[in-house]
């Protein structure tokens, strides 16, 4: 016969075993994740080679940006696990540390993507403002001639 005092010592242990569940299910979810991103990662070099191809890029940019976003919350759901199964804040940073070490390598791919994706689009800009004036300046010169044929036909 189980006495109270057990009955709730039978309830902590199962419910333990269940947070425990939950970290090592969430655990498992953060690797296959990170695996994910390192076969997604892979067309990071390629995209970044390519000129002329800002759909290439922003497409990468886009997959791994979500994939990295997808891995910090589960970084954050783990975290909370831990809190709530009584770890202890410098086992959980530390666990925190050791994660986002791992994620690192992804960030600074993103980063990268980002930087490309900004300066196309500032030689984008840039182009189409030489473009504006180039074609403003062929417009005067246009305008120019055309008055000066006016003048010449009032002479004659």
């Amino acid at each position: 016969m189980l006495t109270r005092q057990s009955r709730n010592d039978v309830e902590a242990q199962g419910e333990q075993t269940i947070a425990q569940n939950d970290i090592e299910s969430t655990e498992a979810n953060f690797k296959s994740l990170l695996r994910k991103l390192a076969y997604f990662n892979r067309s990071t070099a390629d995209a970044l080679e390519s000129e002329y191809e800002s759909d290439k890029i922003n497409r990468q940019y886009t997959l791994l940006k979500t994939k990295l976003d997808e891995a910090y919350d589960l970084i954050q759901t783990i975290q909370g696990l831990k809190l709530d199964s009584d770890e202890s804040d410098e086992a959980i940073d530390q666990w925190t540390q050791e994660r986002k070490l791992q994620v690192q390598p992804y960030e600074n791919a993103v980063e990268k993507l980002d930087e490309r994706l900004k300066h196309d689009e500032s030689i984008r800009k840039e182009k189409a403002r030489n473009d504006k004036l180039n074609e403003d300046s062929i417009i005067r010169d246009w305008m120019r001639q055309e008055e000066q044929e006016a003048e010449n036909n009032k002479r004659i």
